[in-house]
């Protein structure tokens, strides 16, 4: 998790592909990890790669019990890619799954925005 750690310093940094680079190398050492997919789709989809954001969030889902980390990168691909419907689904569920998270405040507006 090094590497993960050292890729989260460049992130805060706005570093999106240095921090890829090390999230691959975890990747590819570990390719069922559920939550260096999800910093890895973070990282995509702050680079604007919302199809890549959106694979590697879909592929950890079923890979991690509290879920709602992928599910906001989802819904935030899939509003980006004009799918408003599977965003809004991925955003309903990303509250539902941690009803306490503090986080879900915006996530709710976000839920709202969406007709």
């Amino acid at each position: 998790m090094e590497k993960n750690d050292q890729a989260a310093r460049l992130m805060l940094n706005n570093q999106w592909k240095k921090a890829l680079s090390l999230l691959e190398e975890s990747y590819d050492a570990k390719p069922v990890d559920p939550w260096t997919m999800t910093i890895m789709g973070t990282c995509y989809f702050a680079m604007g790669d919302y199809t890549s954001a959106i694979q590697l969030c879909e592929k950890a889902l079923p890979l991690i019990e509290e879920p709602s980390g992928p599910l906001f990168i989802l819904g935030n691909a899939y509003c980006s890619v004009g799918r408003y419907a599977d965003g809004k689904k991925a955003y309903q569920k990303a509250v539902a799954s941690n009803p306490v998270d503090p986080n879900n405040v915006h996530i709710k507006k976000l839920i709202a925005a969406i007709p």
